[in-house]
């Protein structure tokens, strides 16, 4: 038992993705409501939760300083990005979908690809530099 940490709408608002400390993001059907799926990548706590704009993905960070991609279509794993060194707060997705922005207890923002998750800048709360 424990706290619900995030909590995310897909766009076309049929279904809401939340993340917790049992280290789950759990997809729920608002209809039913069922839930239709469990990913279980994360090792420690996820603390966000943000659904991409084309609904095609969800985007998970958490404790154990990783953000996940999660197809949402079966809740398999497509990607995770491990290149900060502190726990991650926030997770978001820019609005064409292509870079996944990360905020991490290292006082870092990092902006992913999301076809790759390659890093490709990181903001060190000066200017942004490249990897």
């Amino acid at each position: 038992s424990g706290g619900v940490y995030g909590v995310a709408v897909a766009p076309n608002g049929d279904y809401v993705y939340s993340g917790a400390n049992d280290n789950e993001v759990h997809r729920i059907d608002v209809s039913g409501p069922s839930q239709s799926w469990t990913y279980t990548g994360h090792s420690d706590s996820v603390n966000d939760v943000v659904a991409g704009p084309n609904g095609d993905y969800v985007y998970s960070a958490g404790f154990d300083q990783e953000v996940h991609q999660i197809d949402v279509s079966d809740g398999s794993q497509g990607w995770v990005y491990t290149s900060h060194s502190n726990t991650l707060d926030d997770v978001s997705v820019g609005p064409k979908g292509d870079y996944v922005y990360s905020s991490s207890r290292d006082e870092e923002v990092h902006q992913i690809s999301s076809i790759d998750e390659g890093a490709v800048a990181y903001w060190d709360g000066s200017n942004w530099a490249g990897f």
